[in-house]
C-alpha cells in the first residue's frame, strides 16, 4: 500500500489535470492497479457516533486495541468473556471462528469530483457473519518460547482477521491475525484465479 502523504500529493498535484495528464501523474508516483491508494473504515452496530478514536498498537504482533470516543450510546447488549490464564484451551479442543470473508456491503461510492471514496446513507450496510469451525492442534511459540498464536486444523479465511476464537461456551480464547495456511493440494490446474487482486494461472 503507498503511504497516505504520497496519496495527498497526487491528490494536490492532479487538480485541474486532464484525465491524460493525470494518468501519466500516477505513473510517476508509482500507482497502479496493483496498489491500494485509499482505504476508508467504518464501524457498525458498536456506538452511536464517534468523535475520535485512540489506537494503541502492538510493538511486534499484528494487534492494536480501538478506543471510541465522543459517543453516548453503546449498540452491543453485553461483553465479551475472555478465558484466564489457568483456563487456557488445549490441544485437542473444539473451537470456533467468526468474521466476515463475504464483503456484501455496498453503502460507499467513488466521489468522481473530489476522487475519492466516500460511505453513504444507502445500500446495505453489514456483511453476513460467518463460522468455521477446527480442532486446536498446538500452540505456536515465539523466539523467547513464549506462546503466542493457536494452530488450527481448518484454515481461516481472509476477511476473518480481527475476528474472535471462542470455545463451546463461548468465551473468547483468542483473535485470529495474519491469516494464513498450509498448502492442501486442492490445485486447479491450468486455470486463471485472481489472488491478491492479481489474475494468476495455476500450474
Amino acid at each position: 500500500m503507498l503511504s497516505i502523504k504520497k496519496y495527498v500529493q497526487y491528490q494536490t498535484d492532479s487538480q485541474n489535470l486532464t484525465t491524460g495528464q493525470r494518468k501519466a501523474l500516477a505513473k510517476r508516483m508509482g500507482f497502479d492497479e496493483s496498489k491500494v491508494a485509499e482505504m476508508i473504515v467504518t464501524f457498525v452496530d458498536c456506538v452511536d457516533h464517534i468523535s475520535n478514536i485512540r489506537f494503541f498498537l502492538h510493538p511486534e504482533y499484528d494487534l492494536a486495541l480501538l478506543k471510541f470516543e465522543g459517543f453516548e450510546k453503546v449498540s452491543t447488549s453485553g461483553n465479551p468473556i475472555f478465558l484466564k490464564e489457568d483456563q487456557r484451551a488445549q490441544p485437542g479442543e473444539m473451537l470456533g471462528r467468526l468474521g466476515f470473508p463475504f464483503p456484501e456491503f455496498s453503502n460507499f461510492q467513488l466521489n468522481q469530483e473530489k476522487d475519492c471514496l466516500e460511505w453513504l446513507k444507502t445500500g446495505q450496510t453489514r456483511s453476513p457473519r460467518f463460522p468455521i469451525e477446527g480442532m486446536l492442534t498446538r500452540f505456536l511459540g515465539d523466539k523467547n518460547g513464549k506462546v503466542y498464536g493457536i494452530e488450527m486444523s481448518t484454515p481461516g479465511l481472509r476477511g476473518q482477521s480481527g475476528g474472535p476464537l471462542f470455545d463451546s461456551e463461548g468465551r473468547v480464547v483468542g483473535m485470529q491475525s495474519r491469516t494464513k495456511h498450509l498448502h492442501l493440494g486442492f490445485d486447479l490446474e491450468e486455470k486463471e484465479v485472481i489472488a491478491h487482486g492479481k489474475v494468476k494461472k495455476s500450474q
